[in-house]
């Protein structure tokens, strides 16, 4: 039975081919962490988190420390194919939140291989062999929300997610509706708008251009803000940076905070922990998306993309970004969506391959 022979986990850093920025971040490289998991039959397997302070608090150097301190416990550990395995890594105790996620990953991804199977496989029935996903629109000048409209226009997308918070929103709307025609347009705050009445005035404006969900529009720690605004709005409000936690979906979902939760793997610990989260969305008639981190490289869309092929009920799908934002992937893949649309993946584990000296290329710690 294979056996774990070595855990590392890398601090990676990766240049942006240009800034991208919403109301609490302006990014220019990806900030990450990854876990290669190496078993004694030769197999290894990769995982990534996007540690964000201003989301859950941690940041990329303290996930790096709780893994450089747990790994070495799995060493020994055997992990097969079987439902043993897939219990062992369920139940990994004393690690949580992104550095959760980026071993979970790396676990996954080794137990595919050795069973043979696609990750997909191990979680659950297949669903969907497809996802229509958004194209995000950062905040910048008009000139640049024109063009990334375009860009994403032109390449077939249907759903588009405009970043807002600053003074040029109207304009910025206006225009990505006019060149997106009827596409599904919704916006996204991060938590910019300070108060209720601030935040119900901004939507108001904004509304008359035809928007479909308004995401985290109060500030994360304000939970009874963001439930006002979702009584008082009439589109759906959505939960993110308000969302890291199984708790935090349970609340959110109990109070009616929300209207729908963005499910990311990096803050919501992994694909366990967020298919908990789905199921408690699902159990309260909620909406949810399948979101991503701005800076993901292909390894966590990879987990992404076989976590939405066994949900029932996507609501939106982010994702598959890495060629187009990163200076280079860490994978050979190319996971871009083709007209707007992204495909499962079918071989075993991940089902993609990762380039190792890619990777260790960008290592900062």
């Amino acid at each position: 039975m294979p056996k774990i022979s070595q855990v590392e986990t890398f601090k990676v850093s990766i240049p942006f081919k240009f800034a991208f920025k919403h109301s609490l971040k302006s990014r220019r490289n990806s900030e990450s962490v990854f876990v290669k998991v190496s078993l004694d039959n030769g197999v290894s397997g990769f995982g990534e988190s996007l540690p964000r302070s201003y989301v859950t608090g941690n940041t990329q150097e303290s996930v790096y420390k709780q893994l450089k301190e747990f790994l070495p416990g799995l060493r020994g550990a055997e992990l097969d194919g079987s439902d043993r395995g897939v219990n062992f890594i369920r139940s990994l105790d004393g690690v949580e939140s992104e550095a959760r996620c980026a071993l979970e990953i790396a676990l996954l991804d080794c137990l595919g291989k050795v069973s043979k199977r696609p990750v997909h496989e191990i979680l659950g029935e297949s669903l969907n062999q497809s996802f229509s996903s958004s194209a995000i629109i950062p905040e910048g000048s008009v000139f640049k929300t024109a063009v990334t409209t375009i860009y994403f226009k032109a390449r077939g997308y249907k759903f588009f997610k405009v970043k807002v918070g600053d003074d040029d929103d109207i304009a910025r709307v206006r225009l990505v509706r006019r060149l997106a025609g009827d596409a599904d347009i919704r916006i996204d705050a991060n938590g910019a708008w300070n108060n209720v009445i601030t935040a119900l005035g901004a939507i108001g404006k904004i509304r008359q251009f035809g928007i479909s969900c308004v995401e985290q529009p109060t500030p994360k720690g304000d939970f009874d803000a963001m439930r006002e605004v979702a009584d008082l709005c009439n589109e759906p409000v959505m939960a993110d940076e308000s969302l890291c936690t199984v708790d935090d979906a349970a609340r959110l979902a109990g109070a009616k905070g929300c209207d729908m939760f963005n499910v990311r793997l990096s803050k919501c610990g992994g694909i366990f922990r967020s298919m908990e989260i789905i199921n408690i969305a699902r159990s309260h008639e909620m909406g949810y998306q399948i979101g991503c981190h701005v800076g993901e490289s292909g390894i966590l869309t990879a987990a992404a993309i076989h976590l939405a092929t066994v949900s029932k009920g996507i609501t939106y799908f982010e994702g598959g970004y890495a060629r187009l934002l990163l200076k280079e992937d860490v994978i050979e893949e190319d996971l871009t969506p083709t007209r707007g649309v992204g495909y499962t993946l079918d071989k075993p584990g991940l089902g993609v391959t990762a380039k190792e000296s890619t990777l260790r290329k960008y290592i900062t710690g």
